[in-house]
């Protein structure tokens, strides 16, 4: 991609994240997808079904609409028919295989992709530990409780030797993990620990949305420790 083409999906990559603008998001994506394949830029326009299979996900976990998710697995179909016919190393594919299935709560699918991304993916200490928690959090969807309580806390040791090359993405990751674990604890003391060592990783580090998730559920724990 050229400098213009870069900035438009960086531009694309915030919206697609923020709650209102994933379809904006889209008209972007689709218009560098054309060019990338006018060009033959094949690895290009996986990169970009990547992207897409983002919004749609986003979209779906938003409105609650399957349709969304269709969209978000047709896309992953797509690119993966760009990995055979073109030769393309994308172990990730497996890991947004994996998120779709997550969010349509098709946990051991999600599982089953997770741990292929984990065998595949050349991945830091930290970014292995993030594909822990989420492989944590399928397992305790699983009712697989004492396995994924451990491995919760492995991923959570892991995040922190923050050796990934972008060192932002490990407090992105370190609060995630945090986080998750405050979901699954029944002691709301517990679990405001939790919530509240995130919420000082979320202010320190200016991770909004993070900060808007745990506003939200330190408030639902206050609601339901009243009742």
């Amino acid at each position: 991609m050229n400098k213009s083409e870069l900035r438009k999906q960086k531009r694309a990559w915030s919206l697609r994240e923020t709650k209102n603008q994933p379809e904006k998001a889209l008209l972007i994506l689709q218009q560098l997808s054309l060019t990338a394949a006018a060009l033959s830029n094949w690895s290009d326009v996986f990169d970009i079904s990547i992207d897409e299979t983002i919004c749609w996900n986003n979209l779906g976990k938003r409105d609650h609409k399957q349709i969304y998710f269709t969209k978000a697995l047709d896309k992953l179909k797509f690119a993966e028919k760009l990995i055979d016919k073109y030769k393309l190393e994308k172990p990730q594919i497996y890991y947004y295989y994996a998120e779709v299935y997550f969010a349509t709560e098709q946990f051991k699918n999600a599982l089953k992709h997770y741990e292929r991304y984990l065998q595949l993916a050349k991945l830091s200490q930290s970014a292995t530990g993030n594909i822990n928690r989420h492989i944590a959090e399928a397992l305790f969807n699983l009712h697989q409780t004492d396995q994924a309580n451990i491995l919760f806390h492995r991923s959570l040791k892991q995040i922190r030797t923050y050796d990934e090359n972008h060192p932002s993405l490990a407090y992105v990751w370190e609060s995630g993990a945090l986080v998750a674990l405050a979901k699954i604890q029944v002691n709301p003391q517990t679990k405001y620990k939790y919530l509240n060592e995130a919420k000082e990783i979320a202010i320190k580090h200016n991770l909004g949305a993070r900060l808007e998730e745990i506003n939200k559920l330190i408030k639902e724990t206050d609601l339901s420790s009243k009742m």
